[in-house]
Parts: C-alpha cells; sequence; structure tokens
C-alpha cells in the first residue's frame, strides 16, 4: 500500500491562529483539534511518501489531537523552504507561512499527541532558509529544525489541552534532514556581504518544549544541517 500526496491545501486553518500552516499545492494530512487518529500499516510495504518538489510536510496534528502511527514507513516529507524575505521573518508559535525562515517538520509537525510504533522514517526534511539579498547585503535566513518530526508544546499554554507529547518506539530514523541556512547577501563595493543563516536543529527530530519518550528506536545518518556559502557559516545544533 502507498499513500501518495494529496492534491489540495488540506492543512487549511489545521492550528488556530494560522491562516494556512504552508499554502502549498499539495497540502498534508492535518488532524484536527478533539480529532484522534490511528493509522495501522503491514510494516515497510505500507508507505506515506511525499514528493520533496512539492515542499509539503506528510502530517500535522493540531492541539488536543492524537495520532498513532503503527507498522508503516513515511518518507521523502519536506517542510516548506524559506521565500524571499529581506529581513527574515522570525518563525511563529504555529507552522508558518514560509518567508524567509525553513518551515519546521519534515515528515511530522506535532502539536497534540503522536505515538510511533514499528514506524521507519526515512529521507525527510525540514525547509532551508532563504538567500540573503546581494542589493543589501542581507543575511541569510534560517534553516528549519526537525527533519523528521517536531513536537511542540507552545509555553503558557495547558498541557492537557497543548500538550506536544511525542512517545517512539520500536522506531527507525534514517536520513533525515534539518534545514540548510540561506547564504549571506554577496559583497560590493557599497555593502558588506551578509552573514549565512543558521541551519536548523535535529536531523531526525527536535523537541521543542514538549514530552518526549523514545524506547529501543534507531537514529541512522540523520544530518542536523548542512552549512552555506556567504558571509559566516553557521551550522545546526545537535539534538537527535
Amino acid at each position: 500500500l502507498s499513500i501518495p500526496p494529496a492534491t489540495g491545501d488540506t492543512d487549511q486553518n489545521c492550528i488556530a491562529g494560522t491562516t494556512s500552516p504552508d499554502q502549498n499545492a499539495s497540502g498534508d494530512l492535518c488532524v484536527t483539534s478533539n480529532a484522534a487518529l490511528t493509522i495501522t500499516g503491514n510494516g515497510p510495504t505500507t508507505v506515506i511518501a511525499g514528493q520533496s518538489s512539492l515542499q509539503d510536510r506528510l502530517l500535522t496534528i493540531a492541539p488536543e489531537a492524537s495520532v498513532a502511527l503503527l507498522g508503516l514507513a513515511m518518507k521523502g516529507g519536506h517542510a516548506p523552504d524559506g521565500t524571499a524575505a529581506t529581513p527574515c521573518t522570525p518563525l511563529p508559535p504555529a507552522p508558518p507561512t514560509p518567508e524567509g525562515n525553513g518551515a519546521n517538520g519534515g515528515a511530522v509537525y506535532n502539536t497534540g499527541s503522536l505515538i510511533t510504533n514499528m514506524v521507519t522514517f526515512e529521507g525527510n526534511s525540514a525547509g532551508a532558509g532563504s538567500a540573503g539579498d546581494d542589493v543589501t547585503g542581507a543575511g541569510g535566513c534560517t534553516g528549519g529544525s526537525g527533519g523528521a518530526i517536531y513536537n511542540l508544546h507552545k509555553a503558557g499554554r495547558p498541557r492537557k489541552r497543548f500538550p506536544g507529547s511525542l512517545t517512539v518506539q520500536n522506531t527507525m530514523f534514517t536520513s533525515n534532514v534539518a534545514g540548510a541556512g540561506g547564504s549571506g547577501g554577496s559583497p560590493s563595493t557599497s555593502v558588506p556581504g551578509g552573514s549565512g543563516g543558521d541551519g536548523g536543529s535535529g536531523g531526525a527530530v527536535y523537541n521543542d518544549g514538549g514530552a518526549l519518550h523514545v524506547s529501543n528506536a534507531s537514529f541512522i545518518s540523520n544530518t542536523a544541517a548542512s552549512l552555506v556559502q556567504g558571509g559566516d557559516l553557521v551550522g545546526g545544533h545537535g539534538g537527535i
């Protein structure tokens, strides 16, 4: 069984307070508040697949929603890259409409409750930051974090409603990549070159204040972020 990419912007208003998490032509599966979903596969032959060229993650989980992924593979999700913006637009607390900074969570962006068991996350990537403008010599923008999963608990929100809970069991993460920082603007006779943007953190998983429980998991060849050209080079940080 292979579940292909969606063909409509199914994540419109997925998380309260946003117009749309990414506004792409494809659209990830959005599990809205108060919903519960279990997807049970038949092992590695059950694949939820993305297409990197579409720049869309595979799954977005809203607060108060719960999802269990059992016995399947999630491959090729790609959170949106940043688009040209000077200065870089800070990331809002929910999945952003990408402007300068790359979006978080290549396969999954979770603000609810997620359990994975016997799942393989392979070849997913967070969004890359956009390059700085050459005319102004602006710095590059920040790459997204969490190549496979970005897990978020919103600070100051009650845990019961906004848990950001992630339980990983018997799960493999392989060849997932956090977003690269954007290159700095080129120097000229009138402006210095801009600094390269920070690379994203957490090649496989980035936990942003949530509750994270991991047991019997494998992490193979995941990458925080690649370095960028132009200005200062700043790589991503560690983490899972």
